[in-house]
């Protein structure tokens, strides 16, 4: 069987034959061979054998697999269908995968959101069905660089032709406003649309795109739907001009419903409190897109301390009935809390608790965005936690606002390289007097790295960066101001002076990782070695740093352990990550542990060795490797391998119209449901019969001919069946029978189950 990511073109096999027998002989000279690589093991490599040829063409198959899942507030993990709550997340998630052995390129992605009376991407003269509208909660990050991502606030976005891909001005009549531009009402974007450029998808390279939504604060709860689907279009490498276009395909959509909120609940408002009194007079209208979040008091009755944690955010947005400016947080646990809100760097806060009137005041404080500590329980229906916004006093002045990681220490924000949070920045006037303290943190787009000093008085500052532990600043001063790193080596500004009316949101700070020894550790899901597209870091793979002992072999037991770590996530949140630091010059020899369920593959595959593996797969350790003084070595990285499912358990079942509801037994006579309903296994990992967080999706499959489906060679434990109920496939007016999620355990034999 030729393997599923063997890319098109001749594979040779190679077929040898040996004999001890003195009279052994080719047929032909041209076939005889000496065994200079002991193919038969006897430790003699200069025998005779026989050795032949065959080349095997691969045909060149062009196929792109695409799936939708989403999440829902109320759901544990991602699936077909999700289900959540006025005010509660949407989280969308898509893949595609080239599963041909053509490479792919010009990869063009067209997602039309949810929205009442929107069609679908592709036909548009079919009805999606949707009966609300989720609004987009922050701007898309793509991970993979070279990917545009673009919006649109337009009700009939442009998008690829269906009869030949070519055209990307459908249908008639369309607007082409697209713009990479984040809108700042990100509740008015009604599409998104993904250029991955020139990126190439090998066979098996996967692309992941996920994006956050909310439900508006007054959406139906009577199980109302808002479906959502894409339509994508790419090229083949091995083709050129029209025929190298593959034509659109749109996959199935999928469904999110809404059900009641259930406390604690808290919400709700944040006005334009155009009179500046910090009451909410009767013509002052909502604003949407202001970023409100909310955090778990940490024990000390203070918001905005060390010992707070994040517990969510949200966008104001229209609620679905004609009101702006509309935030709800719902299902909250019963605790202590405080809520913050974010405004953009043109509208200030109002001025906090005016008036007897609790439901019509501003409460957050106008200096940190912060409102005092509350408690909720689960009956707290809470919605009188409301903002005021008012236009910058043009007598003051503003400064901030950028803390990121530089990860090739140029001193210049690239394009990839992400902002940190928890940075302390400290701005002073010229006689050295403390005047405010703040922390980065998101901005009111989701993006993080962001600080910012409002109301100054006009005058003279600077502004101290204060860097996290093992790491330094970059060079000051390299280049474009507006891209630069003004902080020098101490986290020191130059002097800026502040004019009335001014806003300077220049003031950047780049770090840098002091010296380290690392640093990573991935799942090769290919076992190619190397470092591919789509690939993720893994956690908790232990690392153990050596000084070689007086062989200078690894793994000789002379070597002297030094320091031991865990892989896990780097300061940007991408899993997978180790470091050793201050260490002195000298030899080195690192050791890795495979975690359960995994083996480390092939070593040193390729010349290039920032992507390679490279630990010996039978010892787990490198080879023995010199390090200078002060080295910055981020090289020495592993790939592990999944290991096979090795027991023989399965489950199978069939699908099946029930014409006798009562007995929920196939009958005979009973007929099945059609071919390619999508059914989906999942492995329940705390056993107590649902799908929740911790359990993992293993495979799924679909129907055959018969209505049966069928998972095998899976381990012994608990497991739960699903079916997609959105599969198009499904007749109309056909609805499961039973529970959709059901429990099976596998043994050492099969299990069946027929839904």
């Amino acid at each position: 069987m030729v393997q599923q990511s063997v890319s098109t073109g001749s594979l040779t096999n190679e077929f040898f034959v040996m004999s001890n027998d003195s009279v052994f002989d080719c047929n032909s000279s041209n076939r005889r061979s000496q065994d200079t690589v002991d193919v038969d093991g006897d430790g003699i490599t200069d025998e005779t054998i026989c050795r032949t040829t065959a080349n095997i063409e691969v045909a060149g198959i062009a196929t792109l697999d695409s799936e939708k899942v989403v999440q829902g507030e109320v759901d544990t993990s991602f699936s077909t269908s999700g289900t959540t709550v006025p005010g509660g997340r949407v989280d969308y998630q898509l893949t595609i995968t080239n599963q041909g052995t053509v490479p792919m390129t010009n990869i063009f992605v067209v997602d039309i959101l949810p929205a009442i009376g929107d069609t679908q991407v592709l036909n548009t003269s079919s009805a999606r069905g949707s009966q609300w509208r989720p609004n987009l909660a922050g701007p898309v990050t793509v991970a993979i660089p070279g990917v545009t991502v673009e919006y649109t606030t337009n009700s009939n976005p442009c998008r690829p032709n269906p009869s030949d891909g070519q055209d990307l001005n459908w249908p008639s009549g369309c607007v082409n406003d697209w713009s990479t531009t984040f809108p700042s009402d990100p509740s008015a974007v009604t599409a998104l649309r993904f250029n991955l450029g020139n990126l190439v998808l090998d066979p098996l390279e996967s692309v992941i795109l996920n994006w956050p939504m909310r439900a508006p604060a007054g959406a139906p709860t009577n199980g109302e739907i808002a479906w959502n689907s894409f339509a994508f279009v790419s090229t083949r490498t091995d083709q050129s001009g029209a025929a190298a276009t593959l034509l659109p395909a749109e996959p199935p959509k999928v469904g999110v419903q809404i059900q009641p909120p259930t406390p604690a609940i808290i919400g709700d408002l944040v006005w334009d409190d155009q009179n500046g009194n910090g009451i909410q007079d009767n013509s002052e209208p909502g604003i949407n897109g202001v970023r409100v979040e909310l955090w778990e008091d940490g024990g000390d009755g203070q918001p905005g301390t060390s010992d707070d944690s994040f517990y969510g955010f949200t966008l104001t947005a229209p609620d679905g009935t004609g009101n702006d400016g509309l935030y709800l947080f719902s299902n909250v646990p019963g605790g202590d809390y405080f809520l913050k809100f974010i405004p953009s760097a043109n509208l200030n806060l109002s001025a906090q608790d005016q008036g007897g009137d609790e439901t019509a005041d501003s409460d957050a404080d106008p200096n940190t965005g912060q409102t005092n500590v509350f408690s909720v329980n689960q009956t707290t229906d809470t919605r009188d936690f409301d903002a005021g916004l008012t236009s910058v006093d043009p007598a003051t002045a503003s400064l901030g606002d950028f803390v990121w990681l530089d990860t090739d220490d140029n001193g210049t924000q690239d394009g990839g390289e992400v902002g940190v949070n928890g940075v302390t920045v400290e701005l002073y006037d010229t006689g050295n007097t403390l005047i405010d303290s703040t922390q980065t943190s998101n901005d009111f787009n989701d993006n993080p790295g962001f600080y910012r000093f409002r109301d100054l008085t006009p005058g003279t500052y600077y502004v101290k960066f204060i860097a996290p532990p093992s790491h330094a600043f970059s060079a000051q001063d390299q280049g474009d101001d507006t891209l630069d790193s003004d902080a020098d080596a101490t986290g020191q500004t130059a002097n800026i002076t502040l004019s009335a009316g001014d806003s300077n949101q220049d003031v950047d700070a780049g770090i840098v990782p002091d010296p380290i020894l690392g640093d990573f550790v991935w799942i090769d899901n290919n076992s190619d070695g190397l470092q591919n597209l789509g690939e993720l870091g893994l956690n908790g793979v232990t690392v153990n740093v050596y000084n070689p002992g007086a062989d200078g072999q690894p793994g000789g037991g002379d070597d002297s352990l030094l320091a031991t770590t865990v892989t896990t996530n780097d300061v940007a949140g991408n899993p997978g990550f180790y470091s050793f630091s201050g260490l002195a010059a000298g030899n080195y020899v690192l050791e890795f542990i495979a975690p359960s369920g995994y083996e480390i593959g092939f070593q040193n595959v390729g010349n290039d060795d920032t992507i390679d593996s490279d630990a010996d797969p039978n010892t787990g350790y490198t080879e023995v490797f010199a390090l200078a003084t002060s080295e910055d070595k981020r090289d020495l990285d592993v790939g592990m391998i999944a290991l096979p499912v090795t027991s023989t358990g399965e489950v199978s079942g069939t699908l099946y119209q029930d014409d006798n509801p009562q007995n929920d037994t196939f009958d005979n006579g009973e007929s099945t449901l059609p071919v390619n309903i999508k059914v989906v296994l999942y492995e329940d990992v705390n056993n107590n019969d649902v799908i929740d967080a911790g359990d993992t999706q293993q495979a799924f499959t679909e129907t055959n001919n018969s209505g049966n489906y069928r998972f095998t060679s899976l381990r012994a434990g608990k497991y739960i069946v699903q079916v997609d109920t959105n599969d198009a496939d499904i007749p109309d007016g056909f609805m499961l029978g039973t529970s959709n999620d059901i429990p099976i355990e596998v043994t050492n034999t099969a299990v069946g189950e027929d839904p």
